[in-house]
């Protein structure tokens, strides 16, 4: 397997992509930016990946959803993402789970952490307390139009997401193309395999702005727990 990652491995310190091999992650949300995710996730080497979406693949769905064609429409987008990845090479572990986040929501058993890719603040936040209770780390994401947010929540070091965007609603879906998918979601998987490796440059305790109207990305310090720049 070192072969497939050949160009990779120099920019990686060393044994980490055989630390990587043995980690397993969450993607919740299979959509513009899950899909983005797990595939980039896979193919960096991330050994077991749990896929967690309800949904079934929609037209509106495929000018940005690398991970499905019109062949898939109606299918399950769980169970057509674990297809695909799970066609990239051996050794890779791909767990379809065709669940929604509900209040009570557990995270799979010996997860190192979780991928937040979803649409809506209700079950971002209840991701978010199941990786509290887990002290486990989640990167979110999200976007608007051309525009959105990543960050790196770590318990005890970061501020909540419920705290950061605290009075957050859901609305309308927004307007979305794949270019901000595309920027994010990378932004994403990379973050987490920064987290998985004890990488330094991470997004904890920092919130980047993406903007892909005039290309400005920004990053807001957040504050700790205790009230110190995290």
């Amino acid at each position: 397997m070192r072969e497939v990652f050949s160009r990779q491995i120099p920019l990686l310190p060393p044994g980490a992509q055989e630390i990587l091999a043995e980690k397993s992650l969450l993607v919740a949300g299979l959509g513009g930016l899950g899909c983005v995710v797990a595939e980039a996730l896979a193919r960096l080497g991330v050994g077991t990946l749990y896929l967690l979406d309800s949904g079934r693949v929609d037209p509106p769905d495929l000018n940005r959803q690398i991970l499905y064609t019109w062949e898939d429409l109606g299918r399950p987008k769980a169970e057509v993402a674990a297809e695909r990845l799970g066609c990239l090479f051996s050794g890779l572990k791909v767990h379809p789970l065709g669940t929604e986040i509900r209040p009570g929501f557990a995270l799979p058993e010996g997860v190192s952490g979780a991928v937040d890719a979803l649409d809506n603040w209700a079950s971002r936040f209840l991701l978010e307390e199941a990786c509290w209770q887990k002290r486990i780390f989640l990167v979110h994401a999200g976007l608007n139009g051309l525009f959105g947010q990543v960050t790196s929540l770590v318990p005890g070091r970061t501020p909540r997401l419920s705290e950061i965007f605290a009075g957050a609603r859901d609305t309308e879906p927004p307007p979305v193309a794949i270019p901000i998918c595309l920027t994010l979601g990378a932004i994403q998987a990379l973050e987490a395999v920064k987290l998985l490796l004890g990488l330094p440059g991470t997004l904890v305790g920092k919130l980047l702005l993406v903007d892909l109207v005039e290309y400005r990305f920004h990053l807001e310090p957040l504050r700790s727990p205790h009230g110190e720049p995290a």
